[in-house]
């Protein structure tokens, strides 16, 4: 064989290197488009990529959408909390078909702003985890006002239910035991709880100890405000109420207990700001 058949040999060799190594790279080129593909096609198919065009508002700089039948924006920076139906669909999970795009008609299940109990005002946040000043400290002048509507709303039954439960003397955990109430217009109950080997149910202060329960029944004996209290060192209270039938809203207010004696003002306070929240169409965005 000589040099010009060698060098074609060498040559031809070469070429069929270079081409498999193409077509090896192009084989993993194309598997890569594929599943780039399958996955894309995948995550739209169970409602993940609606959350990317969930970005598109018809007002922004608001969240819009139904909370318990009324239609309301909500100022972005006002929201601490906010959910909604479909919002968090699984990637794998429903395979019949993409979840619904969320839209202006969308029910909200969750909000939560912060609330000036004296003046109304509606914190604004300037940064992303921004809180009211003083927030969870002994002087918070604010209240923190939840709202649930949607599958997370239970009307009076629901507080009713924890009403239940008052009067019994001794049920393993608590005792409820009632005093004449500091707080004008509020029955009133301290639970009183065991501690250790000790088999008496005591009134212990502390975190996770003793609570104290407020209610207000209204003109028909129907429960309308609930509200526990912690003990100890800068407690706070859980205080709900219902907006029906204005709307299938359930408030859930949590403030420092030393606010308590203005249940009723931050009931209406808290009412009045989920008021402000509504409009009655789209075009009011604008």
């Amino acid at each position: 064989m000589n040099s010009i058949e060698i060098l074609i040999v060498l040559l031809t060799k070469l070429f069929i290197l270079i081409l498999s190594a193409r077509l090896r790279w192009f084989c993993w080129l194309k598997r890569l488009i594929f599943t780039f593909l399958f996955l894309d096609f995948l995550s739209w198919w169970n409602g993940f990529g609606h959350l990317f065009q969930s970005t598109k508002s018809v007002c922004p700089g608001y969240y819009v959408g139904d909370l318990g039948g009324m239609l309301v924006k909500v100022p972005v920076h006002a929201v601490d909390v906010t959910e909604r139906e479909d919002e968090r669909k699984p990637l794998i999970g429903k395979m019949m078909g993409p979840s619904p795009m969320i839209t202006w008609k969308t029910k909200f299940t969750g909000l939560r702003i912060d609330v000036n109990p004296d003046t109304g005002e509606i914190f604004m946040k300037q940064k992303t985890f921004d809180s009211p000043p003083n927030n969870f400290k002994e002087n918070d002048q604010w209240v923190s006002v939840g709202m649930s509507a949607g599958e997370y709303y239970g009307r009076i039954p629901f507080v009713d239910h924890e009403k239940l439960w008052l009067p019994i003397q001794g049920n393993g955990y608590g005792k409820a035991v009632k005093f004449n109430s500091d707080i004008p217009g509020l029955q009133a109950y301290q639970i009183w709880v065991k501690e250790g080997y000790d088999n008496e149910y005591k009134y212990r202060l502390g975190l996770y100890r003793s609570k104290d329960v407020y209610f207000f029944e209204d003109s028909r004996s129907v429960l309308a405000t609930y509200i526990v209290c912690g003990t100890g060192k800068n407690p706070r209270c859980n205080h709900q109420i219902d907006m029906y039938p204005e709307a299938k809203v359930r408030i859930n207010m949590d403030y420092s207990r030393h606010l308590l004696p203005k249940w009723r003002q931050m009931e209406e306070v808290s009412k009045q700001a989920v008021r402000s929240l509504r409009i009655y169409d789209v075009s009011q965005c604008k």
